[in-house]
């Protein structure tokens, strides 16, 4: 049975009837084309009072420099800022479908994969970096931030960065 995820909207910005009529979209695509690959997917509901996972949309990030997060305390929950993302690209739905997708595949935010990318301008491995984070004493965040930009979003690349907490 796949799980819940309630979208609360705490936004000025964006409004609950877009909210809605964007979350349909988002339904067709976990069902559409996320769930044949992946094997599961979710149900989403816009204010759901019982829930497996959450997403609320606010306007802005107050520590800043984040367009999206994961909070880790008893269930997933994301955070999504609408105006700096609509500051920063236009529009909203690309980071609301990048962190729903991601909540999904990875509701605890302790997966990634093994493959190569740059990190500091030097090319790497998964594997690799996951060995010299834990020996340089690296936080998590840097290591969840760096993992979460390989292959993500449109064309590639990741227009959010996530940061466990």
């Amino acid at each position: 049975m796949n799980p819940i995820i309630s979208i609360v909207n705490e936004s000025e910005t964006v409004t609950d009837a877009d909210l809605k009529r964007k979350l349909l979209a988002l339904q067709k695509q976990i069902t559409r084309d996320f769930e044949p690959v992946w094997g599961w997917g979710a149900n989403l509901r816009f204010n759901a009072k019982k829930f497996d996972m959450q997403v609320i949309v606010k306007d802005t990030d107050d520590e800043g420099g984040f367009l999206g997060f994961h909070i880790k305390d008893g269930k997933p929950i994301t955070y999504i800022f609408a105006e700096d993302d609509i500051a920063d690209s236009g529009e909203y739905t690309s980071t609301l479908s990048h962190e729903l997708l991601e909540m999904i595949a990875d509701p605890n935010v302790n997966l990634y994969a093994i493959g190569k990318f740059r990190l500091d301008g030097k090319r790497r491995a998964g594997s690799s970096l996951w060995k010299s984070a834990i020996r340089s004493n690296r936080t998590s965040t840097r290591l969840a931030a760096s993992l979460s930009q390989t292959g993500c979003g449109r064309n590639g690349s990741s227009k959010t960065i996530s940061r466990a907490r």
